[in-house]
This record gives C-alpha cells, structure tokens and sequence, in this order.
C-alpha cells in the first residue's frame, strides 16, 4: 500500500516522453520480471501543475507481459494548466487522465482540472470497476474531425461510445464537465453536468455563493471537486495563487 499525498508537482514538459506528469504504470524492465505489477496505491491532496499531460494509468505494460494494475484511487486532487503549448506538443499533451488497457478498480473522485484538451483518453483492452464521481473538469471542445475533447478513445466519439468501448459498467455521475459539451454534442451518462462556465474561488474551490454553482454538491452535501484540503495539505510545500 502506498499513499501519495500533500504534495506540489509542477514545471513537466515534453522530451523523451510524451510530457504526462504522473505515470501509475507496471512496467516489466527488459522482459525478465513478468510478475510486477502495481497494486493499492492513493495519490490525495497534491496539485499538479504546468505540464503537459496529467496522469497516465496503465493497466498492464504494453511492451513486455506484467501483472494487472489494480485499486488506484485518484482523491482530492488539483490539476491546473494542464496542456500549456510551452511545455510541447504531443498526440496526449493536454490529457487529463489516459486509463489504458485493462485497468482494475480505478477511483477517480472530488478532483478538479483545468486541461487543454481530453478529460480521459482510453485505448486497448476494456478496463473494469471503473470510477469517474463527483470531479469538476474541463470538458473543452473537440477540434473539427477529432475526438481531443471529454472522456474519448482510440476510434471511438467521446462520451458513450468510449464509455461503452473501453470499459465495463463504469461508474460515471455527478460530475460537472463545463465549456465545451452545454449543447448536448456528446452524451453520457445521466446525473452529469455540463455548464458553459463555473465559478471558482481563489483557491480553485468551487463558489458556493454563485447561484449558478448551488446544485454542484454530492450526496453528503459536499461541493463537487477539490476542497480546502487541497490549499491546507501543500501550503507548506509551496506557496501558490491562481495565475
């Protein structure tokens, strides 16, 4: 079990890779461990900020044979400037998440993100037990022709269809996915939102006090998205504003 938590992670460009900044990714180092694998890990409470991706999950190494990633928890968490054209280009900068290939019990719940482009990006085998609740994020607008934008796939439309493609019955609800998806281009599943606009407060928390934002709360009352924690967990790592 490994937890990590309360931290600053900032300035990732791209260069040997393709610039995401957290990579949760067995990883079978030249073909002779086929039994790694990554299991029960909590990353909570951190900001990652000014890269050019955000986070990749990967399900099972896509080069040599590994065992299956599995009980990823993705909590309270505060990604920002998330797919900045100084950090480089590349097919997945400005990707929030990539759940890749036959991921198991992925959780990703109360975060907030502010990215250039897709929310997640699936490809490969489908991935089980997956989570998606109570976020605040970017849906953004896809490029004419592409599917750079919401929750998409290799080959397949945002929304439902890579929904349906890349994973089995995910959990996918009280989320607000706003700018980008307020006409109903794409649909997914009921008990999502999607405003043209949302209000923060200076520490990225969603406003309360906007009428617009008063129905933004999951079951227990709670606002959707990052909380004070956030603010409180890495002030003393270091100091940040919204730019």
């Amino acid at each position: 079990y490994v937890t990590i938590e309360e931290n600053v992670f900032e300035n990732n460009w791209v260069s040997k890779q393709n610039g995401k900044g957290i990579l949760f990714t067995p990883r079978n180092q030249n073909g002779n461990s086929n039994w790694c694998e990554l299991q029960y890990e909590t990353f909570r409470n951190n900001v990652l900020r000014n890269s050019a991706g955000g986070m990749n999950i990967l399900g099972t190494d896509d080069i040599k044979r590994s065992k299956q990633l599995i009980h990823v928890t993705i909590e309270n968490n505060l990604f920002h400037d998330i797919g900045d054209p100084l950090l480089g280009a590349s097919v997945a900068a400005g990707w929030l998440f990539s759940i890749e290939n036959k991921t198991d019990n992925v959780v990703i719940n109360h975060n907030t993100g502010l990215q250039a482009k897709d929310i997640s990006f699936s490809w490969g085998q489908a991935s089980t037990n997956f989570a998606f609740t109570n976020n605040v994020v970017t849906h953004n607008t896809c490029s004419f022709g592409t599917n750079d934008c919401g929750m998409a796939g290799t080959g397949t439309n945002p929304g439902l269809p890579t929904l349906t493609r890349y994973f089995t019955n995910p959990v996918v609800t009280r989320n607000v996915m706003f700018e980008g998806n307020e006409s109903g281009t794409w649909t997914y599943p009921p008990a999502n939102l999607f405003p043209a606009a949302v209000s923060f407060n200076p520490d990225y928390t969603l406003n309360m006090n906007d009428p617009g934002n008063a129905n933004y709360i999951d079951g227990n009352g709670k606002p959707l998205g990052i909380d004070s924690a956030v603010e409180a967990a890495t002030a003393g790592v270091v100091q940040y504003t919204r730019p």
